[in-house]
């Protein structure tokens, strides 16, 4: 892929950088309380959050890779959000 310098934007259709989230991280008492990830996507270049199919898609991909680290996950597709249970 070919990218324009400065351009933030740029979307590679193999890495699929245009399909990420936002970590929210709870803590208390010493310890994380709470993980949620809220999926995004790149579109007409500005970040937004993802809403449908293309939201669960994301989410499951880091669900999967949460299971690879022995981490379980949840998605709410009512909340948009998958909650990520600490270990």
């Amino acid at each position: 892929m070919e990218v324009e310098s400065g351009d933030d934007y740029a979307v590679d259709e193999v890495e699929r950088n245009d399909e990420s989230g936002i970590f929210v991280v709870a803590a208390e008492g010493g310890g994380i309380s709470r993980v949620l990830f809220y999926p995004t996507v790149i579109a007409d270049y500005q970040a937004r959050l993802a809403r449908g199919i293309k939201a669960e898609q994301i989410a499951g991909k880091m669900k999967k890779l949460c299971g690879d680290m022995d981490s379980q996950a949840a998605w709410s597709g009512t909340e948009g959000v998958l909650k990520i249970m600490p270990r």
